[in-house]
């Protein structure tokens, strides 16, 4: 019989510990993460609702918009910190008497991440342009994906964030806000899990999709080098492909030959994950975080490898469970 794992709560409010002061009044906490190759992820996200019987939050324990939350759960001999948030939603709920908080992982003083406005940059590198937006919203920034140097990028109307956005598009990095951090690419050092699929203990629901590759094998791009003068073909992938396995890009938003490699791998990539395999999974006691290595054994001739592309983590009177999106890697 497998042992219950019963977590507790961890939580840092505004420098204080008070784990223990507030832990019997946590009725639910949950944590959101995402890490996915579009446009659509959004900062880490934390979410807890509070018992408020005899008011006390109302009054010598109001919260404030701002204060800094830091929070996990402690299990068995382990500790699982969810990073660091700040609250940026308060709701009082009557019958029953609740407080409800949402926390977020990006400041809320980022207007200048978010503000629409327009500029060019010439000839930059990736992590510097990446520095300069983080920097601008008081974060730090890192880049785990290839620094490639870009000729020339334009802000027109748009937000700092959608720009970052576009340009993590373009090479196929994921981008969200963690701890105050912006980060583009997958952060490192997030060990691989292995799981059985015959481990009904972990594993309370699972869907795996049958996976169908993309029909192309090379991406063929045509861009005009700016220091060359001249239009210039660049393939990535099997250069002995047929033409009908040659997916053609025509006008790439590059400048360079380092642009050009980085930007046909990645749609290389995308035209690997075209099938736009996803799957699910619940999991029971398991800490995951997106961007993870998923991997499955006993699963026959289905596909073994995957990643978490987004997953929330809950903890309440009911137990621990995680649900997680996880889409297939190569």
């Amino acid at each position: 019989m497998a042992t219950l794992i019963k977590p507790t709560i961890v939580l840092d409010w505004a420098g204080r510990d008070v784990t223990q002061s507030l832990g019997a009044y946590v009725k639910h906490i949950s944590f959101s993460d995402s890490l996915q190759v579009d446009e659509t992820s959004v900062p880490d996200t934390l979410s807890i609702t509070l018992r408020n019987p005899d008011g006390r939050f109302l009054d010598a324990w109001y919260p404030s918009k701002g204060d800094i939350l830091k929070a996990g759960v402690r299990y068995q001999d382990s500790t699982w910190m969810w990073g660091v948030f700040e609250i940026d939603d308060i709701k009082f709920r009557f019958a029953p008497d609740e407080l409800i908080i949402g926390a977020n992982a990006a400041k809320l003083a980022r207007g200048d991440l978010d503000k629409a406005q327009s500029r060019a940059f010439d000839n930059i590198a990736l992590s510097a342009l990446l520095n300069i937006v983080a920097n601008e919203a008081g974060m730090n920034a890192v880049l785990t994906g290839e620094d490639v140097t870009l000729t020339r990028v334009e802000q027109q109307a748009e937000s700092s964030m959608s720009m970052i956005k576009r340009l993590a598009s373009r090479y196929g990095l994921p981008v969200n806000i963690k701890s105050g951090t912006l980060y583009m690419g997958v952060p490192k050092g997030i060990a691989p899990l292995t799981l059985s699929v015959t481990d009904r203990n972990r594993i309370q629901k699972l869907d795996l999709p049958e996976v169908v590759r993309g029909q192309y094998t090379a991406v063929k791009i045509d861009y005009y080098d700016q220091d060359k003068r001249q239009l210039i073909q660049y393939i990535a992938g099997d250069d002995q492909a047929s033409n009908a396995q040659i997916l053609r890009l025509y006008d790439a938003p590059v400048t360079s030959h380092d642009e050009a490699v980085t930007y046909a791998n990645a749609a290389l990539k995308e035209q690997n994950n075209q099938s736009k395999s996803t799957g699910s999974i619940t999991l029971t006691a398991t800490p995951i975080t997106s961007g993870q290595e998923m991997n499955f054994t006993h699963v026959g001739k289905l596909h073994p490898s995957w990643m978490v592309l987004n997953q929330t983590t809950t903890v309440s009177d009911g137990g621990w469970t995680c649900n997680a999106t996880i889409g297939k890697r190569e």
